[in-house]
């Protein structure tokens, strides 16, 4: 072999096999119809559609400015909902406008007044710094708003750490072949349900329902949380042995 062949051939990559898990789900009965069936007629009027949607939407945010928790409550939603990329520039004028003047929710109508408590306050906290804007805990907010918004953030933290290790250790028995007992596969399993995690994130919008002894009384693991949680895995267990089952008779 000439030296430039064995030049050529000692820099080639050899691409690793990476073999990835699948569950093996059976086909969809309805093909690529959906997917492939398509006319400009179609894609016209759904234009239009979406455009007057959009429109109705930043109407309907803009009319509400002078109520700022109703406004409030509607940029919330429209971020919950993921389409606030559409409304980017109305969205960061509203929070722009009442960052400069640190609106005062006592100053609403009386429509606005019952919206006057912590969840309001610490909504407006969130978004304004969502945002990227500065707000001191102590600048127009309650020092409670700032501390529930911070403990909801650890909370969130805490659960999303035992997560990971509890699915890295479901990893590592997979590719150590090891078979855990019933009761070493249910203390993990438990945690990678997310049920858990999804108990604590539910706080988040709960307003003043929730203080810090609703996250002291979710961390001691109260019956109805472990119960849902196994109710949760053994559900997703019985289906995902169901697919792949099918999956092996197929």
């Amino acid at each position: 072999m000439s030296v430039e062949g064995s030049a050529i051939f000692s820099t080639a990559t050899v691409e690793p096999n990476v073999s990835r898990r699948s569950a093996g789900y059976s086909p969809s009965i309805w093909g690529d119809h959906f997917l492939s069936y398509a006319t400009d007629s179609m894609e016209t009027s759904d234009k239009a559609e979406h455009k007057k949607l959009k429109e109705e939407v930043k109407r309907e945010l803009m009319a509400n400015i002078n109520k700022p928790s109703q406004t409030l409550d509607f940029i919330d939603a429209i971020q919950r909902l993921g389409i606030s990329y559409h409304f980017e520039i109305e969205i960061d004028e509203i929070l722009r406008e009442m960052y400069k003047s640190h609106c005062d929710f006592d100053n609403g109508d009386d429509d606005d007044h019952h919206h006057n408590d912590l969840y309001a306050i610490s909504l407006k906290f969130r978004l304004l710094r969502q945002q990227g804007y500065k707000i001191s805990c102590g600048m127009d907010f309650s020092s409670l708003a700032c501390f529930l918004f911070n403990l909801q953030k650890i909370s969130s933290y805490i659960h999303m750490k035992n997560l990971v290790r509890a699915y890295y250790l479901e990893s590592k028995w997979f590719h150590q072949k090891h078979t855990p007992t019933m009761e070493e596969y249910m203390a993990v399993a438990l945690v990678t349900s997310g049920y858990a995690m999804l108990a604590a994130t539910s706080f988040v919008g709960m307003g003043h329902v929730v203080t810090k002894d609703s996250f002291d009384w979710l961390f001691r693991g109260p019956k109805i949380l472990k119960a849902s949680e196994i109710i949760c895995r053994l559900m997703d267990d019985i289906v995902s042995h169901k697919v792949v089952i099918v999956s092996i008779l197929l």
